[in-house]
Formats: C-alpha cells, structure tokens, sequence
C-alpha cells in the first residue's frame, strides 16, 4: 500500500511536468489494481486548486 500525495496526481492532468513518466507509470499500476494506493480526503481540493492556478484566471 502506498499514499499519494496531490502533487503526484496533478501530474496525471498536466503535462510537462517533472517526473510525469514516473507519476503516470504508477498511476497505470493503480489502474491495473498491482498497487494499492489510498490519500487523504484533502486531495481532490489540492488537486482541484492546483490545477486551477496552472489554467490562470477565466476569462
């Protein structure tokens, strides 16, 4: 079992990242159901926020 932090999440979205191969090869592992994985409920609002501050403003 591990635990994932929103930073490694993030890089399942948002491409260019730094260690992007690294993220998305464990998130095919998750997919896969060969690792499990858990995270806090916190994740989904790092997640949601970090992504909207790499868009920029709307508008």
């Amino acid at each position: 079992m591990i635990t994932l932090d929103a930073s490694v999440v993030v890089k399942w979205f948002k491409k260019g990242e730094a260690f992007e191969d690294e993220a998305l090869w464990l998130y095919q592992k998750i997919r896969g159901l060969e690792i499990n994985a858990s995270t806090s409920e916190w994740t989904i609002l790092e997640v949601t926020r970090a992504l909207t501050n790499s868009w920029g403003p709307a508008g």
